[in-house]
């Protein structure tokens, strides 16, 4: 008797749509519903990670996060409650971790990281913070959820801003020779911004060099080939834009549906369906978290086959 009661325990909180209002077996109809979305952005970032295994744990928690969504509204029983939010928890805690211990890229800056095994601990505290008061267990639950989402974006944003520097770091054109086209002789050395040494190759590449075969500049006093060098010059910078672009659409998203959220908790209103559209925006919201961790493991594999990446690590 005593596993049963706590098997049909209620949950901690209850959201604005009308219970039952829709069908008689499913508490909150539109909520169930699009709890979907989560397993469908799950299934999608799993075929998008080409075979990335690091990623793997993360999105068979997404979509256990989907599912427990869909029991949870469809109940409204504490233990699919945990269902939900454990492994949403969970999922950011994960990104976290692959961010201070996977990635060598964490190495080349310098940057405070707190022990995700110390995240780990509160989970257990959260849920037996039920049994001293439901409201307890909901807050709880949001504080912990909203500083793990601090802590990854804080490391997204030291790693994103260090990623120049890390690229030129371990690029063997780090100082290039600005000579005078004239005479071609080399002239004083100049560290160029990430964009002047852009067009600075690109500008003598094809005014002034046309005729040659392969794309040369002057590096102590030698001409060497930066055919290489550009190449990846280029493919640095497409990945980089891409991490940028989802990062941007990821905070805004996932500051959008916590907003939402809170205000679906707080200020109910029955006819507005505040906690679906929190659904499908943290599905969205998710799958550029995950697209921005696949960007960061596929340069920092990148930046492991040179071997200067490993110069003071």
């Amino acid at each position: 008797m005593y596993l049963k009661e706590i098997l049909t325990l209620p949950s901690s909180i209850s959201w604005c749509e009308l219970d039952y209002f829709k069908s008689e077996y499913i508490a909150e109809y539109w909520n169930t519903l699009t709890g979907i979305f989560l397993c469908a952005s799950s299934i999608y970032a799993y075929f998008k990670n080409d075979g990335i295994a690091t990623l793997y744990y993360s999105n068979v928690l997404l979509f256990i996060v989907g599912i427990g969504t869909m029991m949870f509204h469809a109940t409204l029983v504490y233990i699919w409650q945990l269902l939900d939010e454990i492994p949403m928890l969970l999922i950011v805690i994960e990104y976290y971790r692959i961010l201070t211990t996977e990635l060598l890229l964490i190495n080349h800056i310098q940057i405070y990281t707190i022990n995700y095994t110390i995240i780990y601990s509160f989970v257990p505290i959260i849920i037996a913070s039920y049994y001293i008061h439901p409201k307890l267990q909901v807050l709880m639950f949001q504080g912990g959820l909203v500083l793990s989402i601090i802590l990854f974006f804080y490391t997204c944003y030291n790693i994103n801003a260090n990623l120049n520097k890390i690229f030129y770091k371990i690029n063997p054109f780090n100082y290039v020779k600005k000579f005078d086209h004239k005479t071609l002789n080399t002239a004083s050395d100049i560290e160029l911004s990430l964009n002047d040494r852009y067009r600075y190759r690109y500008r003598y590449k094809y005014k002034y060099n046309k005729k040659r075969s392969s794309r040369n500049t002057f590096y102590n006093n030698n001409v060497i080939d930066t055919t290489k060098s550009i190449d990846e010059f280029k493919k640095y910078i497409k990945i980089k834009t891409y991490i940028k672009y989802h990062s941007y659409q990821g905070i805004y998203l996932l500051m959008f549906s916590l907003v939402v959220w809170n205000i679906d908790n707080h200020y109910c209103q029955h006819y507005i369906e505040l906690h679906a559209i929190w659904h499908i925006t943290t599905s969205l919201g998710m799958y550029s978290c995950n697209e921005i961790i696949r960007s960061y493991i596929i340069l920092n594999n990148w930046f492991k086959s040179n071997k200067n990446f490993y110069i003071n690590v």
